[in-house]
């Protein structure tokens, strides 16, 4: 190891449509994923989680060419 340690910024959104607008150039590369992606921002927006903290939407991205996006739920096999 070098000792270099890098940052991302990563960024919370806590709402559906908000994560799937800052989501949206890795989205617009890949249309089978983006499908899943929009299910569950509408799956979320018809039934809100009881626990806030029960869903995390973020994304993160070390410049413009490497950006990237998590979506975990119960729902979708990760703990809350």
């Amino acid at each position: 190891m070098s000792g270099i340690t890098t940052t991302m910024p990563i960024v919370r959104h806590s709402e559906p449509m908000v994560f799937l607008a800052a989501a949206a150039p890795v989205l617009a590369r890949d249309e089978a994923l983006a499908s899943g992606y929009v299910a569950l921002a509408r799956r979320l927006l018809r039934n809100p989680p009881a626990d806030a903290e029960s869903v995390y939407l973020a994304t993160f991205a070390d410049d413009p060419f490497h950006f990237d996006f998590v979506a975990a739920s119960p729902d979708n096999g990760v703990p809350a």
